[in-house]
């Protein structure tokens, strides 16, 4: 698991090949939407989780259609549904997503 300052020190460090990016809309100087396609032209498999206190769906449309494997709005329910979606990437592809998963539920 790594965190990043901002976009441009997520988008240099995709070398790493991560397995998976969880990306904020807000993230200071650059928009998280402008970070996700910058992600998709140079890795465009690479799962990226999108979320946003973003309440339109003008917001989840263009996160979509720029290639977010998932919007999530940051509400009350935004834990059940990452968690969700991390179930999701996890089966078909086992034991890619098993530590991401541990870290949020403690389970293996």
């Amino acid at each position: 698991v790594r965190a990043f300052i901002n976009g441009d020190h997520c988008i240099s460090s995709l070398y790493l090949k991560p397995r998976l990016v969880i990306l904020d809309h807000h993230l200071g100087g650059e928009s998280g939407l402008a970070v996700l396609k910058k992600i998709k032209s140079v890795k465009p498999k690479l799962p990226v989780i999108y979320l946003s206190a973003q309440r339109n769906t003008e917001s989840a449309a263009e996160a979509v259609k720029a290639g977010a494997y998932e919007y999530i709005e940051k509400n009350s329910a935004a834990y059940v549904k990452l968690r969700s979606t991390l179930d999701r990437l996890r089966k078909p592809q086992p034991g890619i997503f098993r530590r991401w998963w541990y870290l949020l539920t403690g389970k293996s």
